[in-house]
């Protein structure tokens, strides 16, 4: 059974191949997968709003205007990193 071809990227004007993934990938920086798949859902309703289709400068706002848990709450994952530490296995 073959694959599907993968989909074109889309790239916005200006924008050379990769360098939009690299642009989100820096803004998103510390970010659990969740909160990036909520900063995309909050940009696809920005962009409805807006009557516009989604565009990385909308994605990009909504990151931004985000503070991941990993800011937010460090004290807390440092906490739990280090009880991880001692009672769990690493998963190498």
């Amino acid at each position: 059974v073959g694959t599907a071809p993968a989909a074109p990227a889309r790239t916005r004007p200006g924008c050379s191949r990769g360098s939009c993934r690299r642009m989100g990938a820096a803004a998103s920086e510390g970010f659990s997968g969740a909160e990036i798949e909520q900063a995309i859902a909050s940009a696809l309703y920005t962009a409805f709003g807006l009557k516009r289709q989604l565009a990385t400068e909308i994605l990009l706002e909504q990151i931004r205007g985000t503070q991941p848990l990993s800011v937010t709450r460090a004290e807390d994952v440092q906490a739990i990193r280090e009880w991880a530490g001692k009672r769990a296995v690493a998963a190498d």
